[in-house]
């Protein structure tokens, strides 16, 4: 049973997380509970049988349920894209333009040089910026959540651009 459970119980979520890399697993992880299957209904009497099918039946339900929650768009993502090809068409960034940003997939679009944004105030995040030669910062929904005054006017600091609106908006920060 345990074969059995494991793979849809574990794995599957975790595809909504890390798809490309879960994949090749989740196939292994679904022989093996084919396996599992196999061996239950060749070993269990009738009422195993029904425990068996009861647990599959449950452990699809959740997969299903994981397979939906990862197809409904992320407009946050998409966000994330918009500004990232926005820095790379703009005049005002070169090819050695680096960027501060706290989503690490980001560079995936942007491919340009990125820094880890630090949990802390605006002023010691800007410190950290100048200190490590950072001409733009993104700003979005994980920015904001460890730095809650990122966007907050200062001189320092230019909103450049917005992408979307409401908690899934993202900013181009450009530092003076």
């Amino acid at each position: 049973i345990v074969f059995m459970a494991v793979p849809f119980l574990l794995i599957v979520p975790l595809i909504q997380w890390q798809d490309r890399y879960f994949y090749p697993l989740f196939v292994i992880f679904s022989v093996v509970a084919g396996l599992g299957v196999q061996f239950t209904f060749d070993s269990l009497y009738r009422t195993g049988r029904i425990v068996a099918v009861t647990l599959v039946l449950i452990a699809s339900g959740v997969a299903t349920h994981a397979a939906r929650q990862s197809m409904s768009p992320n407009y946050g993502w998409r966000n994330y894209r918009a500004a990232c090809e926005w820095i790379l068409a703009s005049p005002k960034f070169g090819p050695t333009t680096i960027v501060m940003v706290r989503e690490h997939g980001v560079y995936a679009f942007l491919h340009r040089e990125t820094v880890a944004m630090p949990i802390a105030s605006l002023e010691r995040t800007i410190y950290f910026a100048r200190a490590n030669g950072v001409d733009a910062i993104i700003v979005g929904p994980a920015e904001r959540a460890h730095n809650p005054n990122i966007e907050s006017p200062t001189t320092e600091v230019e909103q450049a651009r917005v992408f979307g609106e409401g908690e899934a908006r993202v900013s181009v920060l450009e530092l003076n």
